[in-house]
């Protein structure tokens, strides 16, 4: 009975190194499959057989051979190679892909509840097919999150990575455009009396112009108008008070004119009837006129002693009075006249024929700022003049008056534009910042407001003794387009480039990391399904927790060390040398058995 036992031993390690040549076999042959990993073959003894008993009780055990413990897979990674497709992926670190097969049942679950219809795979080689789905070479299509416009992902889990309804890139009308200028400080400003004309070049200073789209992504030419004003003097308050504001109290008065009279001698300067709101008014002394809006009212150095007169609140008096409950009355109401040679107008205008009837003007040229109705109102009623440049001194913006522009092209739907030229430093000095995407209801898409206080450079405007030059001009409209690339960055975002120029971000893939991922189950093709081993999928985006990156335009090499599985495949060789050897030794043992009965 040992000599067949012996025999049936040998026959075990037959079989079970034909098992581990043939896991060589696969390994090797899959040397070259995209992100293919490789299995080595663990052996264990099996049933041990009790022959006897020694003296001292311990039991004589024989071996009956050997049997397969064990088929493990090896995850290592393996290297890249590169691909000139930016759909081939390879993940570096953890993870696993996840591709659905859409032709599965209905339900997409077995009948314990497991998916039947989602696998799980590193091997990134995917394309776009005619439908617009991103397969790998089993048609099986890529999943992922769908992003919004500002690249968050949209509720609702994964799903089919598909850029069907992406092929084309609505337009995008222009809400923001950023203007970058030198306005030459040194310039003669035009006479008064030359009223500003967008068809008469001699009207204005400096212009320059920029291409801007429409609700239908139709291109316009808007040109930007600038004219320097007269030198203009301003006021500066002397005593306690110490800026270019008095305030007053409505307790008394409904209206107020300010007379201004020179302490040195000579004719007394009487405002313009000035009407005041409910609480206390501030006016600013800068922007008094008397008669006509336009033209300064006080002598530049000279000083003033200010008295003030105003209607009673008392509508039953006819009499008018001094107010006695100024704000800061210090009792020293005295102001300096000073210059302020750097204020600027701006207009923008565009070809009468592109607009809409209800906004053409007379000429061949419309300025839009003109028209009754196309400036809107400071969300927070900052003290600024809407088309007013004010630059101090040094060439710094001082007050930006830019509001916006309602634009009504031919054939397409009004739009609002803000045309930003830097932050102000002054006090309510940047109206581009009151209004907000909430106010305006406008997208403004990746355009970015420049925070540059100074103006100092970026896309600031400064007027300086230069020479008049376009700095630098940006918009964020777009005409419509067509999808012309994809990029995938680290994390799994898949951004398009369109022929317009625009970029937006579609999509993100889903990555997969298990708690065990060598229990995971086989299924050919690359593929792989979930067990009770392996535990349950764990999702989450690239180059989060333990998931690795994706590195796009290249593919993972399959992990097989040949030299491996070649010194694998002697000792496996050998081993069955020696297990067939004990078979034909055993035959002869029986042989000669056999023969003792002659």
């Amino acid at each position: 009975m040992s000599i067949l036992q012996a025999m049936y031993s040998g026959s075990s390690g037959l079989t079970n190194f034909g098992e581990a040549m043939t896991v060589i076999g696969n390994n090797l042959a899959n040397a070259n499959t995209t992100s293919f990993k490789s299995s080595s073959t663990q052996f264990q003894d099996v049933l041990i057989q009790t022959v006897g008993t020694q003296g001292s009780g311990a039991s004589t055990q024989v071996g009956t051979g050997v049997g397969l413990g064990a088929i493990t897979q090896d995850m290592a990674q393996g290297s890249f190679n590169p691909s000139a497709n930016v759909t081939d992926l390879s993940i570096d670190g953890k993870g696993f892909f996840m591709v659905k097969d859409i032709n599965a049942s209905s339900t997409g679950v077995d009948q314990t509840g497991k998916p039947e219809d989602i696998f799980y795979t590193r091997a990134g080689g995917f394309k776009k097919d005619v439908k617009g789905d991103l397969i790998n070479s089993g048609g099986l299509v890529l999943q992922g999150w769908e992003l919004d416009v500002d690249g968050n992902q949209i509720a609702g889990g994964q799903k089919d990575i598909n850029f069907t309804k992406f092929n084309v890139a609505d337009p995008t009308p222009t809400s923001l455009v950023e203007v970058g200028a030198n306005l030459d400080s040194g310039v003669v400003a035009k006479d008064v009396n030359l009223a500003y004309d967008p068809n008469n070049p001699t009207t204005y200073d400096f212009a320059t112009s920029v291409r801007i789209f429409d609700t239908r992504g139709t291109g316009h030419n808007v040109e930007l108008q600038f004219r320097k004003l007269p030198m203009a003097v301003a006021a500066t308050a002397v005593g306690q008070n110490g800026n270019n504001t008095i305030g007053f109290d409505l307790s008394e008065a409904a209206d107020v004119k300010l007379t201004f009279t020179p302490i040195n001698g000579g004719a007394a300067i009487t405002t313009d009837s000035i009407t005041l709101a409910q609480g206390n008014n501030q006016i600013d002394l800068s922007t008094l006129a008397s008669g006509t809006a336009t033209q300064p009212i006080l002598a530049k150095d000279v000083r003033y002693k200010i008295s003030y007169e105003a209607t009673p609140t008392d509508t039953t008096s006819t009499a008018t009075k001094v107010l006695t409950n100024l704000v800061g009355d210090d009792q020293t109401q005295e102001i300096v006249g000073e210059s302020t040679d750097n204020i600027w107008t701006w207009h923008a205008v565009v070809k009468s024929s592109e607009l809409d009837i209800s906004q053409q003007g007379s000429g061949n040229l419309t300025a839009l700022d003109l028209t009754s109705g196309n400036v809107k109102a400071a969300a927070d009623n900052a003290g600024y003049t809407a088309g007013r440049l004010e630059f101090d001194k040094s060439g710094k913006l001082k007050n930006e008056g830019s509001t916006p522009i309602k634009f009504t092209f031919a054939g397409s739907d009004s739009q609002e534009i803000i045309f930003d030229f830097g932050d102000a430093y002054g006090t309510n000095g940047d109206a581009t910042n009151d209004f907000t995407k909430a106010t305006l209801d406008l997208t403004y898409g990746d355009a970015t407001l420049t925070t540059d206080a100074g103006n100092t450079g970026g896309l600031g405007s400064k007027a300086q003794s230069l020479d008049f030059s376009t700095n630098s001009l940006a918009q964020n409209g777009f005409p419509a387009g067509f999808l012309d690339q994809l990029a995938v960055s680290g994390d799994g975002t898949i951004s398009a480039s369109y022929t317009n120029g625009q970029t937006k971000k579609l999509f993100q893939i889903a990555m997969v990391d298990f708690k065990d991922e060598t229990g995971l189950e086989q299924v050919g093709s690359n593929l792989f399904v979930e067990t009770l081993e392996s535990g349950t999928p764990l999702v989450g985006g690239a180059e989060t927790g333990r998931l690795g990156g994706i590195i796009a335009f290249s593919l993972e090499n399959s992990n097989v060390d040949m030299s491996t599985e070649f010194v694998r495949m002697i000792t496996i060789q050998r081993g069955f040398q020696a297990n067939s050897r004990i078979i034909t030794v055993t035959d002869g043992m029986l042989e000669e058995l056999i023969a003792l009965k002659r």
